[in-house]
């Protein structure tokens, strides 16, 4: 049986009957990975808020992540900031997985690791929330879904007369919650796991904001006011965002990668010995070896 949500102060309700909420996200485009299949259409204006990067160095207290915007990313990078551009194109070479980070870390290099997929980071979140406060009340039970996808522990958390809506993006359960719990982990699970909210809007509907749990931006539509603030938030690194734009191709930064001469800009580093050099350059090299091999 699963067990209830955690609701109490948090004010999490489990929404049984979806039928106007279904309807709802029924507006939504069928055509796959744009933002009107994110985000109904009809608003005045749309936003895109791209998630952070991360830059990690090695403390004494172990490794420490720091927010990096796109647009530094592309500078260091040499590719084009624009807006609709992807992570992969900006970064023009493949991720740096765990291992690869903490080996780079612990030679001092401060590599990039990569935004956040599928959710908004609080740091991000938080200023989302406070925008997003002027156009609903904080305490306005809002709508709140959440993806079924996140596996066994979420769905441990989650109460048995919760309803759930279909978009395209997949199946997503549905919750009454006040707007201050966007940018928290939504439920918790029984091995003390958080998993968040990934479509979100008020009672009156009059703004839509979505992340799909496959891309590295939040999309969001609303007023033209409302969409002028967030575009505006020094916190925020926003673009102005169209229903037909896409949400996966870069138009600008082709991705090609150019192991030799990409791993050597980032591994290059007199102070290191030549053996640690050459593990580095290894981890990675496998790393991108993995990602071609991958089907996509």
């Amino acid at each position: 049986m699963r067990q209830r949500a955690g609701t109490g102060t948090l004010g999490i309700e489990p929404v049984p009957d979806t039928a106007a909420a279904q309807r709802f996200v029924d507006t939504l485009d069928p055509t796959p990975l744009t933002v009107a299949s994110l985000v109904p259409g009809g608003y005045e204006a749309y936003a895109r808020i791209l998630h952070p990067a991360w830059r990690v160095r090695h403390t004494p207290r172990g490794l420490k992540r720091s927010p990096v915007r796109w647009d530094e990313v592309a500078a260091i990078r040499g590719t084009v900031e624009h807006r609709l551009m992807q992570w992969p194109g900006v970064w023009g070479m493949p991720r740096f997985g765990p291992e690869a980070i903490h080996l780079l870390a612990e030679a001092g290099l401060a590599p990039i690791e990569a935004p956040d997929d599928g959710r908004m980071p609080a740091i991000a979140a938080r200023r989302l929330r406070a925008v997003l406060g002027t156009h609903a009340r904080p305490t306005a039970k809002c709508r709140f879904a959440v993806w079924t996808g996140w596996g066994r522990e979420y769905m441990a958390g989650v109460p048995e007369n919760t309803g759930r809506i279909h978009t395209g993006a997949g199946e997503w359960d549905l919750f009454r919650a006040p707007l201050k719990r966007l940018g928290f982990g939504f439920l918790e699970s029984p091995a003390g796991l958080h998993f968040p909210a990934g479509i979100v809007w008020p009672p009156d509907r009059s703004w839509f904001m979505a992340t799909d749990v496959e891309v590295e931006s939040t999309y969001v539509g609303g007023p033209e006011k409302l969409i002028m603030r967030l575009l505006e938030d020094r916190h925020l690194e926003a673009w102005e965002a169209y229903p037909e734009d896409g949400c996966w191709d870069d138009p600008v930064n082709p991705i090609e990668f150019a192991l030799n001469h990409r791993f050597g800009v980032i591994c290059e580093h007199e102070a290191e010995p030549e053996p640690l050099r050459a593990r580095i350059t290894g981890a990675l090299t496998r790393l991108a070896g993995r990602w071609r091999a991958t089907p996509r």
